[in-house]
């Protein structure tokens, strides 16, 4: 039975010893490989491999590493591509063919730099073939033919990609519907977005289009789509129009050759975008096709535009159409929210409005106590105004007149500690608002005064003076602050400080009124330093002539500190310093004196006696006292024998 047991544990432990290889070496993979499906934490060297494993399956996440793949994706499953930096995780094309082609639905891609397709005009950065849902987001998309390539793509969504120095075009749509293409960069290439071919429905808003040959081209039966709130500037044509019933609306379009470049379009509907320093021309039309170049009663800003507004509603009465188009040109550029600025004693106040109407005519009365300006819009239509003031400016007990009419009921009225928010609506047309509050607030900054610099000796008792100070309404605190070792913050109008420290001090006054405005004003507090010092020459000495000693002032202080120490040894010789050397050359009783000085020019002395001798006096004196020592110590023996032979003689 043995014999029988061995075989089996041997192949046991080899069982035992292959799965351990194996999970070493998928360790060694998990460090060595970079690319990671997340559902199944299984790691691949290639990002195909990844894909077209048999594990991977449609919903699972692909985590693509920092770092450079040479390869060319077709995405045939639903899965998420996430790098983990998008300028460091790059997959590069070499130069052919499409990096990345997506022929499966609920695809996402974000986080990658993908680059370098081959140069035909069937080469791409990324393309959609008849996906839905695909999401790519977050991207870097550069140096392709093309940039990112639709073809019969629904409900895709490109944002916040960087879409750059693509040879023929950063994005192409064709026969595409309902795609989003917002918030991206597109730079450098020679179309920015193209859509034809019945590529309709689309929403094209918030991007930043900038240094193409066409901004944005609608061409070809790309009908019915929505360019809306972009940013298109430095392009040869900013938006080139070929198609029909599209929405222009709410664009800048600034800095271009051409700003729009209608040709062959008809229907659309252009209106609330502004056209700025179009160098060339602001528009170009072909005036076979009919445009509509306003909302009914509101058109579009240009800044070459010089006519009147004649009613206050914000679009211009003179010099009509402009262009030759717009019949309604906006006398301001168009923005749905709007700031106005209150500008009372040097202090500016804000009141803001967001609305989908031309606010024109705003005015600021303070003693009407009324916030009002114009709203305009097509008739017919709904139009609505979120008009936000601050209490610092105007406040309490609201009236809201609307053409004269009370419409303080159907007004929403919110507010905060600092903000009072007006939600009204109306039918178009042009109307007069007018916000009337019952109380103008204290609009007016208080003045600080401190009073006049003063010098003072220390230890003196300051009373500050704020009394200076003034406001229309009235001042409610009185704040001083300043540092003395420590930050010292006194309050009232007059507080009272003992300065013990010489120094100069600056104090900060900070006034405030009611209103929660302030003011501040500032003096300086020169302290003196009126105390003495204490010198100390040291203690008498006894020396022989021609012998150098060193004098020390150490145990010399000051309040502040000592600026300067002087020696007069007495025989005609001085020095400085905390220390000074001096040999005398003559016998006899040196007075040494010493004058010390702090900063403030207070001063003290000090003397000792330095008496000279000649070498063999000192011998004799040495010997002298040599000689009485010796006796000393012979007298205490003797005295010490005689006790010792005493106590002895009574013990015997």
């Amino acid at each position: 039975m043995k014999l029988e047991a061995a075989p089996r544990i041997a192949l046991v432990l080899l069982v035992i010893s292959s799965i351990s290889a194996m999970v070493l070496n998928v360790a060694d993979t998990a460090d060595e490989q970079a690319v990671h499906n997340v559902d199944t934490n299984l790691y691949y060297e290639a990002i195909q491999d990844a894909i077209d494993a048999p594990e991977t399956l449609d919903g699972h996440t692909i985590q693509i590493d920092a770092e450079v793949y040479y390869e060319h994706l077709t995405v045939d499953k639903s899965l998420k591509l996430i790098g983990e930096e998008r300028s460091t995780s790059i997959i590069d094309g070499g130069g052919s063919g499409t990096v990345i082609n997506i022929l499966a639905s609920n695809v996402s891609v974000s986080g990658l730099t993908l680059r370098n397709s081959g140069p035909d005009f069937n080469d791409q950065g990324v393309s959609l073939d008849h996906s839905i849902n695909a999401i790519i987001v977050g991207n870097i998309i550069a140096d392709n033919a093309w940039g990112i390539w639709l073809e019969n793509a629904v409900d895709a969504l490109i944002g916040g990609n960087a879409i750059e120095n693509n040879t023929l075009g950063a994005l192409y749509l064709g026969n595409s519907t309902g795609n989003d293409i917002s918030r991206n960069t597109i730079r450098n290439n020679e179309y920015g977005v193209w859509l034809e071919r019945s590529s309709e429905n689309n929403y094209i808003s918030h991007n930043f289009i900038v240094e193409n040959w066409k901004g944005i081209y609608l061409a070809k039966t790309a009908n019915s789509n929505v360019v809306e709130n972009n940013t298109i500037t430095d392009n040869d044509d900013g938006i080139y129009l070929s198609s029909s019933l599209n929405s222009i609306r709410e664009n800048t379009v600034v800095d271009n050759l051409f700003g729009i470049y209608s040709l062959h379009s008809g229907g659309n509907i252009i209106y609330h975008n502004n056209f700025i320093s179009n160098v060339i021309k602001q528009a170009s039309f072909n005036e076979s096709y009919v445009d509509f170049w306003d909302n009914g009663h509101e058109g579009n800003h240009w800044s070459s535009y010089n006519g009147e507004d004649l009613d206050g509603d914000g679009v211009g009465d003179t010099d009509l159409p402009h262009q030759g188009l717009d019949w309604h040109p906006l006398m301001e550029p168009w923005s749905k929210m709007r700031v106005f600025s209150v500008i009372i004693n040097e202090e500016t106040y804000h009141v803001t409005t967001l609305s989908n109407s031309t606010i024109a005519g705003f005015n600021f009365s303070s003693s009407a106590k009324q916030v009002s300006f114009n709203v305009t819009g097509p008739s017919g239509a709904r139009g609505f105004c979120n008009v936000t003031v601050p209490k610092s400016l105007l406040r309490d007990s609201w009236l809201i007149l609307v053409d004269g009419a009370d419409s303080t009921a159907s007004t929403i009225i919110t507010e905060t500690d600092a903000h009072t928010f007006f939600y009204l609506s109306y039918d178009f047309s042009t109307h007069r608002v007018r916000i009337i509050g019952s109380e103008v607030s204290d609009i007016s900054p208080p003045v600080a005064d401190a009073g006049e610099d003063r010098i003072v000796d220390e230890d003196a008792s300051v009373t500050l003076d704020g009394s200076g100070s003034h406001d229309n309404i009235g001042i409610t605190s009185y704040t001083w602050s300043f540092t003395d070792e420590t930050q010292q913050v006194l309050l009232g109008v007059s507080p009272t400080y003992t300065f013990t420290n010489p120094s100069s001090y600056i104090i900060l006054l900070n006034v405030s009124d009611g209103a929660g405005h302030h003011a501040t004003d500032m003096i300086e507090i020169t302290v003196l330093d009126v105390t003495n010092p204490v010198a100390n020459a040291g203690s008498d000495r006894t020396i022989r002539v021609d012998t150098e000693v060193v004098f020390n002032a150490g145990g010399s202080s000051d309040n502040v500190g000592i600026a300067s120490f002087e020696w007069d040894f007495g025989d005609g010789y001085d020095g400085t310093g905390i220390t000074a050397n001096h040999t005398y050359t003559e016998i006899g009783a040196y007075t040494v004196e010493l004058t010390v000085k702090d900063a403030a020019g207070n001063s003290a002395t000090d003397s000792i006696t330095v008496t000279v001798e000649s070498a063999d006096d000192m011998n004799d004196s040495i010997l002298i006292i040599g000689g009485l020592i010796g006796i000393f110590v012979i007298v205490a023996y003797m005295i010490r024998r005689r006790k010792a032979s005493f106590t002895q003689s009574e013990h015997d």
